[in-house]
């Protein structure tokens, strides 16, 4: 009798050992894997706050450059066109450069060109493309002429017009894309704004989306007779 109890207790023990023993190894399994899912979140969260701090970096360094871009081009430079075509004038960015293609003698249409740094080759091939920061046309024509030549493309929708006022002047604005020879693939896209000059006509155009902000800043200050 004695014996058998004995047994029994150190059976029941036992059993009592064992599943003490499977509750510290479930408990010790439980902490491992909350340990494991802390630390995977911990990285997680880690990882998220590096990019984000990356992130943010990064864009105060754009921004800070683009700051820096734009103190650059001041204090801004003066163009000057002749006097006998209206003594046209604007202000462009210092860190432009200007190129004058023809400077409208022998009764001829004057061109020049600015873009940042150095201006890029002018075609002499009409069907050659090219994109300028600005262009500038001083035509010996009326403006009904000059805009004539864009009736069809506003017709097909390739070109919008609306009336604009730039620094008190009043022009014709056109976006979209702009024809040279009626070749559909030899058009660039961009905005002129043409304006009266006397019995002469003005362009100034952009080529580029890029340069938007700096094509308003130049005729905001445009002036001419």
């Amino acid at each position: 009798m004695n014996n058998r109890f004995k047994k029994g207790a150190i059976q029941g023990s036992t059993i009592a050992i064992i599943l003490l023993a499977l509750a510290l190894i479930g408990a010790g399994a439980f902490g491992i894997w909350s340990f494991m899912n802390y630390r995977e979140a911990q990285i997680n969260i880690d990882g998220k706050v590096d990019l984000a701090v990356a992130e943010a970096i990064k864009k105060q360094a754009d921004e800070d450059e683009a700051k820096f871009a734009e103190r650059e081009k001041e204090p801004n430079r003066e163009f000057a066109g002749p006097a006998d075509l209206g003594h046209v004038s604007f202000m462009y960015p210092k860190t432009w450069s200007l190129y004058v293609d023809n400077n409208g003698s022998n009764n001829e249409d004057y061109s020049a060109y600015l873009h940042p740094v150095s201006v890029p080759p002018v075609p002499r091939d009409r069907r050659s493309q090219q994109r300028f920061a600005i262009r500038v046309f001083i035509y010996n024509n009326s403006m009904d002429q000059v805009l004539k030549e864009y009736e069809k493309a506003i017709e097909d929708g390739e070109v919008s017009s609306s009336q604009v006022t730039h620094n008190g002047k009043n022009g014709t604005k056109l976006e979209g894309l702009f024809p040279f020879s009626g070749d559909k693939d030899d058009r660039v896209r961009g905005i002129a704004v043409f304006f009266k000059v006397n019995d002469k006509t003005l362009m100034i155009r952009t080529d580029a989306e890029t340069f938007k902000n700096d094509y308003e800043k130049i005729l905001n200050t445009i002036k001419f007779n």
